[in-house]
């Protein structure tokens, strides 16, 4: 039987994808913070939407992958843009 992706998993993979261009394309702190916060709030519903990492299915895949990469790059751009302002 094949798993069909919800709606719900589309939006999320769709979310994931605008969060990743605006960490790409935004350069003031506040709104990589505000992305680096709904990029770890994204990756915990990931695991609401998605029954389990061991599911080989593509969608589940590319959006666990997309959502560790926003992450760590969120987070990094933001350290490495507001280091200019830290005290």
């Amino acid at each position: 039987m094949v798993r069909q992706n919800t709606t719900a998993q589309y939006l999320l993979f769709g979310s994931t994808l605008i969060l990743m261009g605006l960490t790409i394309v935004l350069f003031k702190p506040v709104a990589l913070a505000v992305i680096g916060f709904l990029s770890l709030a994204t990756l915990t519903f990931h695991f609401d939407l998605f029954a389990s990492t061991h599911d080989r299915h593509f969608l589940n895949e590319a959006d666990f992958i997309l959502q560790l990469v926003l992450v760590v790059t969120t987070l990094t751009k933001l350290f490495l843009v507001a280091r200019p302002h830290l005290v």
